[in-house]
């Protein structure tokens, strides 16, 4: 079930490991027409660059490039807005949620 979890996103919680998650979501957003372009590793980059720890937290770069397009011959500005970014962390519970 899809919930607003803020003024401007959307989520769901899964019970599932965390890199399951991630694979799940790259083959449905794939099913959906948007493809990975790119993969941060928000905690590796924490820890690498500031020296702190971060919970498993990823953001995937996707695209939809039909979908891009249209928005983009009707806006150019909206080029700010892409890649469009899908959020995979880990929920700080003992069940493991995703």
């Amino acid at each position: 079930m899809t919930t607003k979890t803020s003024s401007y996103t959307l989520g769901t919680t899964i019970e599932v490991p965390f890199d399951e998650a991630v694979r799940r979501i790259t083959e449905a957003l794939k099913h959906e027409g948007f493809g990975v372009l790119t993969t941060i590793d928000v905690k590796a980059t924490m820890k690498a660059k500031l020296n702190q720890d971060f919970e498993r937290y990823t953001i995937l770069g996707t695209c939809n490039p039909q979908l891009a397009h249209q928005a983009l011959e009707l806006d150019h500005t909206v080029g700010a807005l892409l890649p469009c970014n899908v959020v995979v962390h880990e929920a700080h519970s003992p069940s493991g949620l995703v």
